[in-house]
């Protein structure tokens, strides 16, 4: 005989399913299962009371979703460091936390309102309840920290196909209160800047090449810069788009194949035979793109060097943070209410840290 299974169904089996579930299988924003945050976001409703702190994800933070999700749990986990190694505190609030997909306003956030922001299919994924915040040492290690606090949704929430993501926390408590507690938490403003790795040694082994101003933006241009470690070597600086190791002499490495090569050669200067090649501002097609940069030389009485190679990323300058933080709290004599009071922009914005959740 043909079974169908009911929604109804579907759902009180798939919540049956997750609650044998002790660790979450995924992360908003996407990929932090078991990988830091990296920020700490502690103007949050885990921290002071009464509050409520407000994290809207955009489509790309929730998964880009290519069908809809029933999320059941969320965890959250401690920073996995500690501002001045500064411990944080145990204490106890009421947690309420409303979340909403379908029509959120992740394009177009508010910081005038918190109920502004939701989706049309806005309800409490987790009822009003007590949740116990442990202390914890301080210290300064970057290691993860367990995903310690589950809120069981007691009405699982729908992550709608293509849509964004609301998730909305509120904390009462009978006072005022402020009990230090980071939560592990996610920045994606800022500037990204690239970066660069070393790939081997030079001939001789202190004959290394340096980048900088690597990143679109930058407010001067793409600098490479070498210590030939002796004073006027003629040196030659080369670009490559692959990494390769072949050896042309038994102390002498070649890390790339020259596509191009810095049309001015420069004359080592200096105790240390500093050489410095500008290539220009970096043109915005090149952000996130990698090249392998390695100098040669030529001594006075005419001997060969190479020097390590360097992997070079190039950053993509200013990034506008995809997710968006909608905050309030009360403080000293002000006092707020999590269902009433409307946001404090102050705290607010794309600048901030949002908050990170283990999922089901």
């Amino acid at each position: 005989m043909k079974t169908t299974l009911s929604l109804c169904s579907i759902i009180t089996l798939t919540a049956a399913v997750s609650a044998q579930t002790s660790v979450p299988k995924a992360t908003v924003p996407v990929g932090y299962v078991t990988k830091i945050g990296g920020s700490a976001n502690d103007a949050t409703a885990f921290r002071y009371a009464n509050a409520r702190t407000q994290n809207i994800y955009s489509p790309a933070s929730a998964g880009r979703l290519t069908s809809t999700k029933l999320i059941t749990d969320l965890w959250v986990r401690p920073n996995e460091w500690v501002f001045f190694l500064k411990p944080l505190q145990s204490h106890s609030y009421d947690i309420e936390i409303v979340t909403s997909s379908k029509g959120s306003k992740w394009k177009t956030p508010t910081t005038k309102s918190f109920s502004a922001n939701h989706g049309t299919d806005k309800k409490v994924f987790f009822k009003r309840a007590k949740i116990n915040f442990p202390a914890i040492k301080g210290g300064n290690s970057r290691t993860v920290r367990p995903w310690s606090i589950h809120f069981k949704g007691n009405a699982p929430m729908v992550a709608a196909k293509g849509e964004g993501l609301v998730i909305d926390v509120k904390a009462y408590n009978k006072t005022t209160a402020d009990r230090y507690w980071n939560v592990d938490a996610i920045m994606m403003a800022g500037v990204d800047k690239g970066g660069y790795k070393s790939l081997g040694s030079g001939c001789p082994t202190k004959f290394l090449n340096w980048s900088r101003e690597h990143y679109v933006g930058a407010p001067k241009p793409w600098l490479v810069y070498t210590s030939t470690q002796n004073s006027g070597d003629l040196a030659v600086n080369f670009l490559g788009a692959v990494k390769i190791a072949l050896k042309v002499t038994p102390s002498c490495t070649l890390y790339t194949i020259p596509i191009i090569v810095h049309p001015s050669p420069v004359t080592s200067g200096g105790s240390l035979g500093y050489a410095g090649f500008t290539w220009g501002k970096i043109p915005v097609a090149m952000g996130g793109q990698k090249l392998v940069s390695q100098m040669g030389a030529i001594t006075p009485k005419g001997a060969l060097k190479l020097s390590g190679g360097i992997e070079v990323t190039f950053g993509k300058g200013k990034q506008v943070s995809p997710n968006f933080l909608v905050t309030g709290h009360a403080w000293k004599t002000k006092a707020f209410d999590p269902d009433k009071s409307a946001p404090i922009p102050y705290f607010s914005g794309s600048d901030k840290a949002v908050m990170l959740f283990g999922t089901n």
